[in-house]
C-alpha cells in the first residue's frame, strides 16, 4: 500500500544498503542536525557490534540509507545517505529475539519520525498493526497485520498474520498509531503468506540503553 493514506508510516520508513545486503529501518528521532534510525542486527550478520564489544565497537562501520519521503511528502527521486552503524545484535541468531541495530546520519532536510512505544505500553492478541519496509528491496510500503502472539519465555517475539513479511523488510517496524512496537527480523514462509516476527518493544528499548541511548526510548513527537 502507497496511498497517500499510508504516508503517516511510509514518511519514517526508510532503507538500508550494506554492501550487498539490503533491510529496512525507521527514523525514530530527527532534526536538522542527525537522524537515527531503528533496524535488526541481521543485516551484518552474526557479529554484535556494542558498547560491551570492545573490539567491534572501535570498528567504523558504514551502511547506506534511502529515504523516499521527507516531511513535505514523497521526494521525486530517493536520495541516499551514508550512516554510521552505531550497535547492531543477532545473539543466538534467529528466533532468540535479541535481534536489532541503531544507525545514525546527518540530514539535509527535515524528516518525520515515529516514537518508540513507552515500556509499559500493551500489545494484544489480535490487534490490528502497520507493517513498513522494502520486500525484495522495493520502496518502502505499507502493510497491514495482526497479532496472533504476544511475547512470552518461549516465544521471545511479536508473531502476526497476514501480509507476511518477505525478504527485504527486515528491520522495518511495527506500529501502533502513533508508536514504534516492534522490528522486522523474518517470517515463516517467504512469498508473503506466512506469519511475521518481530523483536518486541521491550528488546528494543533495552538494547537501547544498554548501548548509550536510551534517551531514544522516551523521544515523543511534537
Amino acid at each position: 500500500q502507497y496511498g497517500a493514506e499510508y504516508r503517516k508510516w511510509l514518511s519514517f520508513s526508510v532503507k538500508i544498503i550494506d554492501e550487498d545486503n539490503l533491510g529496512s529501518g525507521t527514523i525514530v528521532y530527527a532534526d536538522k542536525d542527525v537522524v537515527y534510525v531503528q533496524t535488526c542486527g541481521h543485516i551484518w550478520g552474526g557479529k554484535t557490534k556494542s558498547v560491551s564489544n570492545q573490539e567491534m565497537n572501535k570498528i567504523k562501520e558504514k551502511c547506506r540509507v534511502v529515504v523516499y519521503y521527507d516531511k513535505n511528502g514523497k521526494l521525486l527521486e530517493p536520495k541516499v545517505y551514508d550512516a554510521d552503524v552505531l550497535y547492531y545484535n543477532n545473539l543466538g541468531g534467529p528466533g532468540a529475539g535479541h535481534d536489532v541495530g541503531l544507525l545514525k546520519f546527518i540530514p539535509d532536510r527535515v524528516f518525520d519520525y515515529c516514537p518508540i512505544a513507552s515500556a509499559n505500553y500493551f500489545i494484544g492478541e489480535n490487534y490490528a498493526l502497520h507493517s513498513t519496509g522494502c520486500d525484495g528491496g522495493s520502496e518502502t510500503a505499507h502493510y497491514r497485520v495482526r497479532v496472533i502472539q504476544t511475547p512470552n519465555a518461549n516465544l521471545p517475539h511479536v508473531i502476526t498474520t497476514q501480509n507476511s513479511p518477505r525478504p527485504g523488510r527486515s528491520g522495518g517496524g511495527l506500529f501502533t498509531e502513533n508508536y514504534l512496537v516492534g522490528v522486522c527480523w523474518g517470517t515463516s514462509i517467504k512469498d508473503g503468506t506466512g506469519n511475521g516476527y518481530f523483536t518486541p518493544l521491550q528488546t528494543i528499548r533495552n538494547y537501547n540503553q544498554l548501548n548509550g541511548f536510551g534517551w531514544l526510548n522516551d523521544v515523543d513527537q511534537d
